[in-house]
């Protein structure tokens, strides 16, 4: 197990693969850079809670869509 962040980040991955796009495409989507979003999936990122706002919606998820599962492991671990 990561940290949280590392976590999250795989996350954000994980969702972005899903869809078919690549960092950019989500980057473009969230209003971000994609080497930032670089950094929050490689869990270089400590983000904002407007960042994961506007990840998420980017992505077509709500809030919390990005963190099941986070805390499950974090208990369980």
């Amino acid at each position: 197990m990561g940290t949280v962040q590392e976590e999250f980040g795989a996350r954000i991955r994980e969702l972005r693969k899903r869809r078919g796009w690549t960092q950019e495409e989500l980057a473009n989507a969230a209003g971000r850079h994609w080497t930032y979003i670089g950094g929050i999936e490689r869990g270089e990122r400590n983000v904002t809670l407007q960042v994961v706002a506007d990840v998420a919606s980017a992505l077509g998820v709500d809030i919390g869509e990005l963190f099941r599962g986070l805390e499950q492991e974090r208990t369980n671990g």
